[in-house]
């Protein structure tokens, strides 16, 4: 991607911010029954806005290199079986 030093110290810090907030959500929600999905969904969203602030930290040419490393958005649900088997589709 080319990134300068600079460009990744700046990452670096963006990442190591989400792990140390995805810490204390993890650690708040311990004991806390019925916690454990509400802070999932908190840490999917710090996840989500550590990606937005990695992105910003790209020039133009750099977002377009990592939108194509990235692909299209995959569909979770592709991953379902049908007939509500879940993970092992259509096997009986």
């Amino acid at each position: 991607m080319g990134l300068s030093d600079e460009q990744q110290k700046k990452i670096a810090d963006i990442q190591a911010e989400r792990d140390k907030a995805a810490q204390e959500m993890l650690a708040a929600a311990r004991g806390n029954e019925g916690g454990f999905q509400e802070v999932l969904a908190k840490v999917r969203e710090q996840i989500a806005l550590t990606l937005a602030k990695a992105t910003d930290v790209l020039d133009a040419g750099q977002k377009e290199k990592f939108a194509a490393l990235k692909g299209k958005p995959f569909d979770v649900t592709q991953l379902q079986g049908r007939g509500g088997r879940g993970r092992r589709g259509n096997n009986p």
